[in-house]
């Protein structure tokens, strides 16, 4: 009798929540560490945030079944993408997986702010800094420093 009892207490536990899951690759098939997901459930506005690990996959455990839901994937330097209209069952282990590509983003200047001051990047200085990460020459590093200015805090 008591047996049954615990039985019956065993089977009465369900599983009440979905999962949402997948990987993230940029459009060379390369993983992305890092890339933030964001799944938004739409009625409620509950958001589940987790970020991708070193094989850009990601899990979304515990998430509230019914939908629709939301799936955004955002990660720097990357066009954010998403699915949405997103129904989940009860117990489902829903897949989706992204691919981003690259953004493309022109920057007038970047200013850095460090202990010392604050170093300011002009367009062209940036642009020299792309030639010399690729190049690698004293011209071009010469060329970077000349469009550089430090600004007092």
């Amino acid at each position: 009798m008591l047996l049954t009892l615990f039985c019956g207490i065993a089977l009465s536990a369900q599983e009440t929540t979905s999962e949402i899951q997948g990987q993230v690759i940029d459009d060379k098939g390369n993983t992305l560490h890092g890339a933030t997901v964001t799944a938004t459930h739409i009625p409620t506005g509950t958001h589940y945030i987790t970020t991708t690990r070193k094989d850009g996959r990601y899990n979304l455990p515990n998430v509230r079944v019914g939908g629709p839901y939301e799936v955004r994937i955002s990660f720097v330097g990357f066009q954010e993408q998403k699915q949405d209209s997103i129904s989940l069952l009860l117990g489902q282990e829903f897949k989706a997986d992204f691919t981003l590509t690259p953004a493309v983003t022109n920057l007038s200047e970047v200013v850095l702010t460090t202990s010392a001051g604050r170093i300011k990047f002009s367009a062209t200085a940036i642009q020299a800094a792309r030639k010399l990460s690729a190049v690698h020459k004293l011209k071009d590093y010469q060329q970077l420093i000349a469009h550089c200015r430090i600004l007092p805090n």
